[in-house]
């Protein structure tokens, strides 16, 4: 797990800080993020974005609507949160970001998914 220390600049702010958001999305892209990583469904990439994000303490602040998954193409953001060690129902809202993900459908039935921290 890495020091949250260096992640955030205060507790009370709850933002993430520009050397966080590098590291996040460079840990991204070497996960396929993108362009090159391949996906059963929308869906899959978007779990497995989210596990390479818990390695930095980020998990989803929201609940995801499945269905706006279920298109062959689109684009979603989704609000972020670090993860509360001591109350794991509570975690703390990022104000400063969120995860965009945006998927197309290949001729295969898989599907390519671009994700970043904004």
């Amino acid at each position: 797990m890495y020091n949250y220390d260096r992640r955030i600049k205060t507790a009370a702010t709850a933002r993430l800080t520009p050397a966080a958001r590098r590291e996040a999305n460079a840990a991204l892209d070497r996960a396929g993020f993108g362009g090159r990583g391949r996906w059963r469904k929308p869906g899959s990439a978007l779990a497995e974005a989210f596990t390479v994000l818990s390695e930095f303490g980020i998990e989803m602040d929201e609940v995801v609507n499945s269905h706006i998954l279920d298109e062959p193409k689109g684009t979603y953001q989704v609000n972020i949160a670090f993860t509360n060690q001591e109350d794991s129902f509570s975690p703390t809202s990022i104000s400063n970001s969120v995860l965009a993900l945006s998927w197309e459908e290949l001729r295969d039935s898989h599907y390519e998914a671009i994700a970043y921290l904004s």
